[in-house]
């Protein structure tokens, strides 16, 4: 499958799909309105090459079935969910993949609630925390890669998951490619204080599924974040000047210490928690890594020392 390295630039045409007249409205609801959520019923096709530009969160209580080389482009924070009994169907090719990513910034993925997906030759990026999160539903990729882009913007979630599937229903991965996927850079800690604790990591987070099958897949690139440096330590204080003749003046304190630099996020590639039918085979697992610890803070300065007096 081919791997885009860059967002492809978005000229956005018309969308193109076939669908009922009653289903006009709520279609041009999805494409942008000032509506907080929108609900498309009915079944909608986007026609192969086609772009489906989405400005508000959607669910679809249908299906949703996408040709190949078509691009669903959604607006910064916006999430695709899929209600009860919902299908989305992803019908890529390895020449012409389906793309799925924000307009700018991230976005919020797909939302499987006892629904079902089957998803082709697929690329999905720039999510800010869950590319897919699934409630007992059955969900299948082959030929996918999700991934951050090298114009995404820096992780802003202390915990991301790329997958994360829970409470029943299926979850099939097949010669498919997971990551590169980074953790939030921790901040630097205040005065003389512990740097924050970098971000935590999940590639495939599985918990109490019928089935889970990952097979002839690539995890790439899965890294904890960076943990932050200490704070500097605070500076002395200046010693007071002597007051009499013949007298010293006072010592300057000492510096602070500086901040104990912040532990690195962590890293998990799959985690399968009261699962059945669990089979995992023939996979790689390349450039997985914990994020870095903070650097300890420098130690404040010390204060001058008082002037003494004069004999």
């Amino acid at each position: 499958m081919h791997t885009p390295r860059r967002r492809p630039a978005i000229a956005r045409p018309k969308t193109t799909i076939r669908l009922a007249p009653t289903l006009a409205l709520s279609l041009a609801l999805a494409a942008g309105t000032s509506a907080a959520q929108v609900t498309i019923p009915g079944d909608i096709v986007v026609l192969p090459g086609e772009t489906l530009a989405i400005a508000e969160d959607t669910t679809y209580t249908g299906s949703l079935t996408v040709g190949a080389g078509a691009t669903i482009v959604a607006d910064s924070g916006v999430r695709i969910g899929f209600d009860p009994g919902a299908t989305l169907v992803v019908n890529g090719t390895a020449a012409e993949p389906v793309m799925f990513f924000p307009s700018s910034g991230t976005w919020d993925g797909l939302l499987f609630d006892r629904s079902a997906a089957e998803i082709t030759h697929a690329a999905i990026m720039d999510v800010r925390n869950r590319a897919i999160d699934s409630i007992a539903s059955d969900v299948s990729l082959s030929y996918v890669q999700i991934f951050d882009s090298v114009n995404a913007p820096p992780a802003d979630q202390q915990v991301r998951i790329c997958i994360r599937t829970q409470v029943g229903g299926t979850l099939t991965i097949d010669r498919s490619r997971i990551g590169p996927y980074r953790g939030r850079n921790a901040s630097t800690g205040g005065t003389g204080s512990l740097g924050g604790t970098g971000g935590t990591v999940f590639g495939i987070d599985a918990d109490f599924l019928d089935a889970l099958s990952i097979t002839r897949t690539e995890f790439v690139g899965i890294q904890g974040g960076n943990g932050g440096s200490g704070g500097r330590g605070a500076d002395g204080s200046n010693g007071a000047n002597a007051t009499g003749n013949g007298e010293r003046g006072e010592d300057g304190e000492p510096g602070g210490d500086g901040g104990t630099g912040g532990t690195g996020g962590g890293t998990t590639v799959v985690l399968a928690t009261n699962c059945d039918n669990v089979f995992i085979a023939q996979n790689i697992v390349n450039r997985i890594a914990g994020g870095q610890p903070g650097r300890g803070g420098r130690g404040g300065d010390g204060g001058d020392g008082g002037d003494g007096s004069d004999g």
